[in-house]
């Protein structure tokens, strides 16, 4: 049996004393997350094994062939999607832990900002991706997480872009004790009643959810560390992803 409870002395009307206690049974919710710990663990390990393995084997396919089909490519998008997914997953979950290795500090977010830029341009040869005007630090109280969420957000910028050569825009704004990152793109844009989906934040059934792990780790990460994520319109197209925290002074 596992569970809480508190107990205080009180006194009956004939001034005779009497203890009151109130315990709570929580051996049910233990042994359940207990139960969802090693089933997440086992999921994650399995997975992420099983598909190393059908990308070993679709790789040496691929190198008996002459051409690649489309096809295969979309897998290997896929399988990469998933393992990446459960990246995420992990790095939220320790993070939620708060572990030793996720302890609070000052970080620069213009350096993170400056950092994922240089990455995107390497890895999105064909998309158009400016840095911050700004070159001077600007340290917010966070952790290396939030290095990760915005490279989350520029990736999202170009990966859902519907133009040719896709425009990202990246700035960092500090005002009244907090430091605003800000991602603006020329895609599509995003629908008001979307927004909230998108970082999953509201569930409306099966055929209304939020768009994946990606967003809601964006969203998740920026909570943790004290800020809030926001999405507005971007003129004359696109959308213009906020995420704003607080200054270390």
């Amino acid at each position: 049996l596992v569970g809480s409870g508190t107990a205080v002395p009180i006194e009956r009307p004939d001034g005779e004393p009497v203890i009151v206690g109130v315990f709570t049974d929580l051996t049910r919710r233990q042994q359940y997350t207990r139960s969802l710990k090693v089933l997440n663990r086992v999921l994650r390990h399995n997975l992420r094994n099983d598909i190393n393995v059908v990308i070993g084997h679709l790789e040496l396919l691929q190198s008996e062939l002459d051409e690649s089909p489309a096809a295969m490519t979309e897998v290997f998008d896929r399988l990469h999607g998933i393992t990446e997914q459960a990246r995420k997953a992990r790095m939220l979950e320790s993070l939620v832990r708060n572990d030793d290795t996720h302890e609070l500090s000052a970080v620069d977010v213009t350096e993170y900002v400056t950092g994922v830029v240089a990455e995107a341009r390497q890895r999105y040869g064909d998309a158009d991706i400016a840095g911050p005007d700004r070159a001077d630090q600007a340290m917010v109280l966070g952790y290396e997480t939030i290095r990760e969420a915005i490279r989350e957000v520029v990736g999202n910028a170009v990966e859902h872009n519907d133009v040719a050569r896709p425009t990202v825009r990246t700035s960092v704004t500090v005002a009244d004790g907090n430091v605003v990152v800000a991602v603006a793109d020329d895609g599509p844009g995003i629908d008001p009643d979307r927004q909230e989906r998108v970082f999953g934040r509201e569930e409306r059934g099966p055929l209304h959810h939020g768009s994946g792990v990606g967003m809601f780790f964006v969203d998740q990460v920026v909570r943790i560390c004290g800020g809030k994520a926001w999405i507005d319109g971007n003129d004359p197209r696109g959308t213009v992803v906020k995420l704003r925290f607080p200054r270390a002074d």
